[in-house]
């Protein structure tokens, strides 16, 4: 009876340790200043667009179906603290359908910190620091921004 709880129990632990094993889980101590020098561009933006992409497809038997490959969110930008690309809108992919997805709320203004894909997208993610618009980070953003101009 003692060796099937136990089998039960370690059963229990390790299904419990597989699911969390499958969260996203930020490291300690993302700053302003770590996610600046982390990303290949900084920007404050204004999200304008919320585009679902998909791709349409026919099963064997002539169904359509539809994957959702993510989210894409277009953004107009107010400023360009770090990156080469200088855009009046910028597309942002925040890692979709994984757990650790960035998400934006059409309308409000961000401080974004991304990173370029081989074929030019930005991506983004909840670990890279992205946070609503706000005075103190966005005075440091733009001390920074001098600091590597020299």
């Amino acid at each position: 009876m003692n060796k099937i709880r136990f089998h039960f129990l370690l059963s229990s632990v390790l299904i419990f340790l597989c699911n969390i094993s499958f969260a996203c889980t930020c490291v300690n101590g993302i700053t302003t200043k770590s996610s600046y020098y982390t990303s290949d561009i900084v920007v404050n933006v204004i999200i304008i667009e919320l585009k679902n992409l998909s791709d349409t497809s026919l099963t064997p038997d002539n169904q359509k179906t539809i994957t959702l490959k993510g989210i894409e969110y277009k953004a107009v930008v107010l400023h360009q603290y770090k990156g080469s690309k200088s855009a009046d809108t910028i597309a942002i992919d925040p890692f979709a359908f994984t757990s650790c997805e960035a998400a934006f709320e059409t309308g409000r203004n961000y401080l974004v910190f991304a990173n370029q894909s081989n074929s030019g997208i930005y991506f983004t993610s909840m670990c890279k620091g992205n946070k609503l618009y706000n005075k103190k980070d966005n005075k440091l953003l733009l001390k920074l921004q001098r600091k590597n101009r020299k």
